[in-house]
C-alpha cells in the first residue's frame, strides 16, 4: 500500500498565500451546477439589458432607465465573474423594480378610476405590468438562487468556474 499519499492534499492559493484543503474545494458536480445556474443568471441579464435599451431607444430617457441599464450590467458582470456583491446589486434592483410595477399598477387603476383612462387602456396596462411583475420575479428567483451559490466560494473555486470548460452551455429554466 502507499503510505506516502497523504490523506489531504494540500493546494496553495496564490492570491493570498493561504492553505486550503481538498476538503474545502467543492465537487465537479458542484462545479458544474454553479456553473449552469451561473449561465442562467448571465443570459437573464442580457436580457433585461436589452429590455432596458428598448426602453431607452422609445424615448424614456432618465436616470431611472441609466441606472437599470447600469444594474443590469452589473448582472452581467457579476454573473461572469461570480462576485456576490455586484449580484446582490442586481437582486437589490430587480426587488426594487418589481415593487415599482406594483405601484405604477396601483397609479394605473387610480388614473381608471378618475376616469382618466378607458376599460380597454386599463386591460392592456394591466395585463403589460403583471407580465412585467411576474418575469422580475423569475429573473429575482434565479438570481438570489445564484447568490446563495456563491456566497461563501473561495478563491480557487471562483477561478475554477471562471476557467471552467466553456463548451458545454446550459441554461436551467427552472
Amino acid at each position: 500500500m502507499n503510505q506516502n499519499i497523504p490523506k489531504n492534499p494540500m493546494y496553495l492559493d496564490d492570491l493570498e498565500n493561504n492553505i486550503i484543503t481538498s476538503n474545502n474545494l467543492l465537487s465537479n458536480d458542484q462545479i458544474n451546477y454553479i456553473y449552469k445556474v451561473g449561465n442562467t443568471v448571465h443570459f437573464l441579464s442580457i436580457i433585461d439589458l436589452i429590455f432596458s435599451f428598448i426602453f431607452l431607444f422609445f424615448g424614456h430617457i432618465g436616470y431611472y432607465i441609466l441606472f437599470k441599464i447600469l444594474c443590469a450590467s452589473s448582472g452581467y458582470y457579476g454573473s461572469k465573474y461570480y462576485n456576490y456583491n455586484i449580484i446582490l446589486l442586481y437582486w437589490v434592483n430587480l426587488f426594487i423594480n418589481s415593487i415599482s410595477e406594483i405601484i405604477i399598477l396601483y397609479y394605473y387603476y387610480y388614473l381608471f378610476s378618475k376616469k382618466n383612462i378607458n376599460e380597454q387602456q386599463i386591460i392592456c396596462l394591466t395585463f403589460i405590468q403583471i407580465i412585467l411583475i411576474l418575469t422580475k420575479c423569475y429573473i429575482a428567483k434565479f438570481v438570489y438562487m445564484f447568490m446563495n451559490l456563491i456566497k461563501n466560494l473561495n478563491d480557487i473555486d471562483r477561478t475554477r468556474l471562471i476557467n471552467y470548460n466553456k463548451q458545454n452551455i446550459q441554461i436551467i429554466y427552472w
